[in-house]
């Protein structure tokens, strides 16, 4: 269903007023670096004609695979991220590439990243990463394998930062989280 019809969905069957739109006087870049990041300034005008300065991110939309083997297990990427300056336990995912969907992303990734082709993908579902500042949308599919996929375990050639696979099982997942939470 696409957005424009949820909406419309929402305000027939809840009588609800849809809120007026912000307008977009100007916007230019102030800010790019192909193909991960670009910051925009835009001049925004209210509903009562008051104007401010608003950033924008424009970055590209991505793909994250939940992939379970046949004992119920689930990969994980375990990874520095420079961003948060933590350690980080990520599914497998990567940027989406100029024309090309969320589930080619997705299968591109799992080829470059782990050697694994000829996925069967169930998409689950998309959100936006952060609605108020990008439009940039994440789109999460699930895979099964087979057992005798070994993750590779090392550095992805090309990668900034070091990745390291491996399987958990799923009654594992939630004491591990809060102990690296803590």
């Amino acid at each position: 269903m696409e957005c424009n019809d949820v909406v419309n969905s929402l305000i027939d069957e809840f009588k609800i007023k849809l809120p007026k739109m912000n307008l977009v006087d100007s916007e230019k870049t102030v800010y790019k670096k192909y193909p991960w990041i670009e910051l925009s300034e835009q001049i925004v005008r209210d509903q009562n004609d008051h104007k401010t300065n608003y950033i924008r991110i424009k970055r590209p939309n991505f793909s994250m695979i939940l992939l379970k083997n046949k004992l119920d297990q689930i990969l994980f990427q375990l990874r520095y991220r420079l961003g948060s300056k933590s350690y980080v336990l990520e599914l497998p995912a990567g940027i989406c590439e100029e024309e090309e969907n969320a589930e080619e992303c997705a299968h591109r990734e799992l080829k470059e990243e782990l050697g694994i082709s000829n996925v069967k993908l169930e998409f689950l579902n998309s959100c936006y990463l952060d609605a108020v500042r990008s439009e940039c949308n994440g789109y999460f599919f699930m895979g099964i394998i087979d057992l005798k996929v070994n993750p590779k375990a090392e550095n992805i050639e090309g990668e900034l930062e070091e990745s390291t696979f491996f399987w958990m099982e799923k009654s594992l997942i939630k004491t591990t989280l809060i102990k690296i939470a803590i």
